[in-house]
């Protein structure tokens, strides 16, 4: 999967994104190895994705910090994506439809569903 010093900025973002959070159990981080990079896919519950967020994105952008910091140490590249668990399982979900069973016509979204 990933070598051992992926493996430590692994639980160094771990670690740090759960203490950020009010659900730390729900914190998923994968670990996706592209031919040049490797991107750190953090995916939480939508009641703490603008605690990873923070304002203006600065909670994000710190992380992507400390991810660049790393990465130029070990003469790598770090991506960040985050991401609610819903909205990953939603994208899952559709990716694995074929495109004959979308609908040709927008379907109305009951205004009790959608969260702001």
């Amino acid at each position: 999967m990933c070598d051992s010093k992926t493996a430590q900025v692994y639980e160094m973002l771990l670690s740090v994104v759960r203490s950020l959070v009010d659900h730390p159990e729900e914190i998923k981080v994968s670990i996706i190895t592209e031919e040049t990079s490797t991107l750190f896919q953090v995916r939480s519950c939508p009641r703490d994705i603008g605690k990873l967020i923070g304002s203006n994105g600065r909670t994000a952008k710190a992380l992507r910090i400390i991810l660049a910091a790393n990465a130029m140490r070990m003469k790598r590249t770090f991506r960040l994506d985050i991401d609610t668990l819903e909205s990953t399982l939603v994208a899952e979900h559709h990716a694995a439809r074929e495109c004959t069973e979308f609908p040709t016509e927008a379907t109305p979204v009951p205004l009790e569903t959608l969260q702001i």
